[in-house]
Order: C-alpha cells, then structure tokens, then sequence
C-alpha cells in the first residue's frame, strides 16, 4: 500500500494536507506499539543513577523548555485525556502516567515530564497519529522509535528547528527524520509488517 504524495498540497488543520485521508490507510487488526518522545533541548547536568551499575552519576538530559510542556500538556487535556504525577523509582523524578482516549485508538503515556517519556499507541487509527503530529508539534518533541530498522531513522520531528537540535544529539536519538504533515508521520513511524 503506497501514500500520494502530499508535499504540494494544501495543508488544512492539524497537519493533514487536502486529499490525505484516504491516503492513511492503516493495518488492522488494532495492535499496541511504544515509541520514545525526547524534548530537543540540552537540559541542566543533575545527579542519576546508572541503572547498569546504581552508581550516582552527572547527567545532561534532553527536556523541553517550560513553553513547550505546557503546549505540549495542553494537546493531552484538549484532547480529554488525564495525567496523574506519580514518582519515577530510579531517580525520584516527578513523571506522569496516563492516556488519551480517541475515536480509533488509545494512546498512554509512562514516564512523562519535561524530558519527555514514552507512549504507548494501542490501535492504528489516524486519530493516533494525528494528536501525536499536533503533541511533538506543540512539545518540539523528537519521537524515537526503538523499532525502526537499520535503513530507516530512528528519530522523527515535526518542525525544522526541532529536526536541526534532535540532529545535535545523533549519539542519543540516531538518525533523525523531519514529518511535515500526519502522511509522512504515518510513513514513517506505523509498524512494518513482520
């Protein structure tokens, strides 16, 4: 199944471009994939411990500024979902768990501050990879995909300037690809057939 070019398009609202819908075709039955979402900024060195070997060591984590996790917080509540502060084991961080409910698909998220934290997408609907395109927008997050093959990026943004810091830190993210509309989000991030 191919995608129709979209690049020349005009867009329309939350990053699809006319004509796009019946271009996102997604495979069913609904399935449960996790992706990594990493702000794009080098945040403040602070003490953590190294799971390998539980000594404390200075850390400089990848975080989104303060802007960027209230628009980014504000995606999930406009979208009705919840967020609960819970404690993170490891480091005593303050993260959040939770989820968003869509009309297609269920997203929950684990570990999330403003270093971002990981979501889990259960259901291949668009709606999926449509808050996510409006969430990295808003949050300049970049989304790591653990999955990707060795030919594909691991690493996707949603705006330029995002793309230019995520590619500051390939050692953390790997390769980084810019999705400018919820096409190429899908293209590249849906989980390949097996």
């Amino acid at each position: 199944m191919g995608f129709q070019s979209v690049r020349d398009a005009a867009p329309v609202a939350n990053g699809r471009q006319a004509g796009e819908a019946e271009s996102l075709a997604l495979p069913s039955p609904p399935v449960g994939f996790e992706l990594g979402l990493r702000g794009t900024h080098l945040g403040h060195p602070r003490p953590t411990i190294n799971p390998f070997t539980r000594k404390v060591e200075q850390h400089e984590p990848l975080v989104m500024s303060d802007p960027e996790l209230q628009a980014a917080l504000s995606v999930i509540a406009r979208h009705g979902g919840t967020l609960n502060e819970q404690s993170d084991a490891l480091d005593g961080r303050r993260v959040s768990e939770g989820h968003v409910k869509l009309v297609d698909a269920r997203l929950e998220f684990s570990s999330f501050d403003a270093q971002g934290g990981w979501v889990e997408i259960f259901g291949m609907g668009v709606s999926a990879f449509e808050f996510l395109f409006e969430f990295a927008t808003a949050g300049q997050l970049a989304i790591w995909n653990g999955s990707a093959s060795e030919n594909e990026p691991a690493s996707v943004a949603t705006t330029a300037e995002a793309m230019e810091r995520a590619q500051a830190f390939e050692d953390e993210l790997g390769t980084t690809a810019l999705a400018e509309n919820v096409g190429q989000l899908v293209s590249l991030l849906r989980p390949k057939k097996q």
